[in-house]
């Protein structure tokens, strides 16, 4: 269990009596998700764009075995290298820092997120997936994180990413107060829940988001899988919407990801 004093977004966890609990539910919540959504199995090869401080890390321990692996990677040193202890029983998951410049991590970073280069061989992985990190990037840097991502998975691998889909629903929410957040559209399909600092949250338009995933070989299957943000009354693994891909692959007739 991660100390608290690590974790860049402590002022949003429960109180201290209720973070062990949090953080242990929301870490297996997105494990049964992979499980559920594309069929995770135990011999995959799966990539964390974003580890953090482990919390998926931890549930997928009980779930990957060798052959399978696990590999993550993220800006806040100090949360790779809690891991890398952490972890250390585990032959088969490793941590790696990625040295790009984020608010929520201090200290200079020599990278930006449009330069930096996943830390992996091509075709090298059946699953790559993120959780709250492309509602925090620019544009700029999305497309090129899709693109790194879509180099190191293998042919018909799948990436399973989250975001804020602002469609119709979502701007009638948004306009009535039904949604639990705001965004301010911008030009080209872009929300911001600040404009002044990206940082704080962005949303796209579907078409966005296809468009961002499609020009990297990544074929969208649908539907989205949306979360509650949007006060959507769904039954979800995650607060924000998932979208799901294939890499030179198709989806099958029901929706599922090609076997």
């Amino acid at each position: 269990m991660p100390p608290r004093g690590i974790n860049p977004n402590i002022s949003f966890t429960p109180r201290r009596g209720a973070y062990a609990a949090d953080f242990i539910a929301s870490g297996n919540s997105i494990a049964d998700m992979l499980v559920s959504y594309v069929g995770l199995k135990s011999s995959w090869s799966v990539l964390d764009i974003g580890c953090g401080i482990g919390r998926v890390a931890r549930a997928l321990t009980t779930i990957l075995a060798p052959p399978g692996e696990y590999r993550g990677f993220d800006v806040d040193p100090k949360a790779v290298a809690w891991c890398r202890r952490a972890y250390g029983p585990h032959a088969n998951f490793t941590f790696s820092y990625a040295p790009v410049g984020y608010r929520n991590v201090r200290g200079h970073a020599p990278i930006r997120g449009e330069e930096y280069l996943f830390p992996y061989p091509d075709a090298s992985f059946d699953l790559a997936f993120s959780v709250s990190v492309y509602t925090h990037l620019s544009r700029t840097v999305i497309d090129h994180y899709l693109a790194e991502t879509s180099r190191v998975l293998r042919p018909g691998g799948v990436c399973v990413n989250t975001f804020f889909v602002i469609d119709e629903h979502a701007v009638g929410a948004m306009h009535s107060g039904r949604a639990d957040r705001s965004y301010i559209e911008q030009p080209g399909g872009e929300y911001l829940f600040d404009p002044d600092n990206p940082n704080l949250g962005i949303g796209f338009t579907p078409d966005v988001i296809d468009t961002l995933h499609a020009r990297h070989g990544l074929k969208i299957v649908p539907p989205v899988r949306f979360g509650t943000w949007s006060g959507r009354r769904v039954e979800s693994f995650v607060y924000q919407d998932v979208v799901i891909a294939l890499k030179d692959s198709v989806a099958e007739s029901d929706g599922s990801p090609a076997a």
